[in-house]
């Protein structure tokens, strides 16, 4: 798409798939994606009183975190079609971009994201957004997919870049999950998401394998 920003295009992207997308993460994941969620939120430290859920979406990991915590959520997407607002009480939602946080410096006690950096116009930038907004030991959580190394890799990659692609396209009647396989074809190692955040500031990086290495849970701290 020339002339197109990488947001641009996703932001049409998820515009295109927002009524089917809950339904297809599920089916594709085997239903393992809401797991994968928990295992984030369980991370997010006992009195957090504002996390900032970027990449929000239609606001599952947005609604764990108002069911097993007592925070406030900043919810930010780039698509309004997404958005889902389960409790207005707790919730603010924002249409925004993650690499241009619209939230003021050392503010939150946790910032957190899934499936999202691999969407993203610059990884760094969303990562120095994070840490500008949080505060003085707050923390950084991260879920997304990867293309996994070892014997399970042409597995993964047979399934995740031919099989999904073509299911997901026949549903949505476009092409956008050829643009999220190669989303994930094209994204940094979870060694090199641990160097970007570790470029950024970050410290005590952890990274936690789900799915034989295909789902990584980063952590990271101000």
């Amino acid at each position: 798409m020339p002339g197109d920003s990488k947001s641009d295009h996703v932001r049409e992207v998820f515009t295109v798939i927002s009524d089917k997308y809950d339904l297809l993460d599920s089916l594709i994941s085997f239903g393992m994606d809401q797991k994968w969620r928990k295992a984030l939120v369980r991370k997010i430290p006992a009195g957090a009183a504002l996390v900032v859920d970027c990449g929000a979406g239609t606001g599952k990991l947005t609604s764990l975190v108002l069911k097993r915590t007592t925070a406030k959520v900043n919810a930010i997407d780039l698509t309004e079609r997404m958005r889902r607002n389960p409790d207005p009480g707790r919730v603010d939602y924002h249409i925004g971009s993650a690499e241009s946080l619209p939230f003021q410096d050392a503010t939150a006690d946790c910032v957190i994201s899934a499936f999202l950096t691999r969407n993203l116009d610059s990884v760094r930038r969303y990562a120095d957004e994070a840490y500008r907004v949080l505060k003085n030991g707050g923390t950084f959580l991260n879920l997304d997919i990867f293309n996994p190394r070892g014997w399970f890799g042409p597995f993964f990659a047979f399934y995740f870049f031919r099989l999904v692609p073509v299911f997901g396209d026949l549903v949505t009647g476009s092409k956008s999950y050829s643009y999220l396989a190669e989303s994930v074809k094209n994204f940094v190692s979870p060694e090199g998401l641990s160097r970007i955040l570790s470029e950024a500031g970050f410290h005590s990086i952890k990274a936690r394998s789900f799915a034989l290495g295909s789902v990584v849970l980063h952590e990271g701290f101000k």
